[in-house]
């Protein structure tokens, strides 16, 4: 109960300290229409049950990355207008329309629980939002057109991961959380590291790009 109530705490502040850095009605309104979906029953609730439902072991893994957080993480990618950057586990979608409105980016939230799709889906058409939300399983999208990737994948088995870094394309950058995808795949390096905090403790993010698409920029 004093875990709840101090991750409830540490919320409470992410919140007035991204509203203090990011004063913007239209987003704040987005926002409410993100709440506004979940008001019969929060998100955690929602994984839980999906993740009984299809088998999974652990049934408590959902989790979200803050918005402050978040911030620091697309800075560190160095996206800009016109690049296309993907999030996989997009959870109920709250990243994708903060990197949409603030970094006016091609956004693609890929997530395999029907019911986040669906609801982010109606928030994006109420705003007249262009974001891909694709309800899909990770190793079924091929990321080909992406510049951009964030892969929070704190729970990801081992075997998914070594799948995963078959399927980034070269050239693109890959923000990892608590691990570099240089212990999954020897083609990758560490480009940037940084430290990121999330409502269970501060760790380590990850700048990745793949040592391949490094030779080719230098022109060798």
């Amino acid at each position: 109960m004093v875990k709840y109530f101090l991750v409830k705490l540490w919320e409470w502040r992410e919140d007035q300290a991204f509203k203090t850095l990011f004063s913007d009605k239209k987003f704040q309104m987005i926002e409410r229409a993100i709440a506004k979906q979940y008001f019969w029953k929060n998100p955690y609730q929602i994984s839980k049950e999906f993740c009984k439902a299809i088998g999974e072991y652990d049934v408590h893994q959902y989790g979200e990355t803050p918005l402050t957080t978040m911030n620091k993480i697309a800075r560190a990618l160095g996206i800009k207008k016109g690049d296309h950057i993907y999030e996989y586990g997009a959870g109920r979608g709250r990243t994708c329309f903060f990197l949409k409105h603030f970094f006016d980016v091609h956004v693609t939230g890929i997530e395999r629980n029907p019911i986040f799709v669906r609801k982010a889906m109606d928030v994006a058409r109420k705003f007249e939002l262009k974001i891909d939300f694709i309800e899909s399983d990770f190793l079924e999208v091929e990321p080909t057109d992406a510049t951009a990737i964030y892969l929070y994948g704190t729970c990801l088995q081992d075997k998914l991961i070594y799948q995963l870094c078959d399927k980034f394309p070269c050239g693109a950058k890959i923000a990892t959380i608590s691990y570099p995808l240089s212990e999954y795949d020897r083609k990758f390096r560490v480009t940037r590291k940084f430290k990121v905090r999330f409502p269970w403790g501060e760790t380590e993010a990850y700048v990745n790009e793949s040592r391949d698409a490094s030779i080719r920029m230098r022109g060798f």
